[in-house]
């Protein structure tokens, strides 16, 4: 019911968003991804995220796929995103709908719904919010193997969403360098005891062009035996904006 409603909004969201032209700009990033965690040992994963914004409206679309001899399933998730900008003097507010759906293994399916608000200012950026969390098997299997759909399903109602990241230039400027403590990325979103830690690079060639290489750390969290390491990512991608 939830991932009914919230796919409906989102498409909802961005078709309205495509019928409108004046004082819009569509956004493609696509990345390459490669690390080692302790579940996965090595692999490499793609993904591309197209996004449209209208004014202080936007709709964020990605998709990602990490083929691995130790992961059942090709898809590595969905992810969709709705946000809406205010205005404070010169600074912005922006508040944020999110939707990740994971397909775990072939039997179990990992939803997130979120909410949450972000905000910037030339050196710093902030984002706090909380997301619904629902793990269970697919409707045809537990139907298969007789299981009740409340028995099995584990839920996780209020998870705390953070970011906090310094960058050494404002936002505009041609390269930057910054430095984050986060437990979300576009199709991770852990529980706030499992932080994650990211260097970024970002490099703008050319006006509408921006080239960016992160580096991950990803703890198993503060309760876990092997808070010392769970695994780390590299990431190389470009953001290409077009004005419509």
């Amino acid at each position: 019911m939830i991932r009914n409603s919230i796919s409906l909004y989102m498409i909802t969201l961005m078709w309205w968003c495509t019928g409108l032209e004046s004082h819009s700009q569509v956004a493609v990033s696509g990345y390459l991804e490669a690390g080692h965690t302790s579940n996965l040992e090595g692999y490499a994963a793609v993904s591309i995220l197209p996004a449209y914004q209208y004014k202080q409206i936007s709709a964020e679309i990605g998709f990602s796929a990490l083929p691995s001899r130790n992961r059942e399933t090709f898809i590595n998730g969905l992810y969709l995103q709705g946000a809406y900008e205010f205005h404070i003097k010169d600074r912005s507010l922006v508040t944020q709908l999110k939707y990740l759906w994971k397909p775990v293994s072939n039997e179990i399916r990992e939803i997130n719904l979120a909410v949450a608000a972000d905000f910037s200012l030339d050196h710093w950026y902030f984002l706090l919010g909380n997301n619904f969390r629902r793990y269970g098997f697919r409707k045809s299997y537990r139907e298969s193997q007789g299981y009740d759909r409340d028995e099995s399903t584990i839920t996780e109602p209020w998870n705390l969403m953070y970011t906090v990241t310094f960058q050494i230039f404002p936002p505009e400027h041609n390269w930057n360098l910054s430095g984050s403590i986060t437990n979300i990325d576009y199709f991770i979103f852990e529980q706030e005891t499992n932080p994650m830690v990211n260097i970024k690079g970002t490099f703008r060639p050319v006006s509408n062009i921006d080239l960016f290489l992160e580096s991950w750390y990803k703890s198993a969290g503060f309760f876990n035996i092997q808070v010392n390491y769970y695994g780390f990512f590299f990431r190389f991608g470009v953001t290409w904006t077009i004005g419509v």
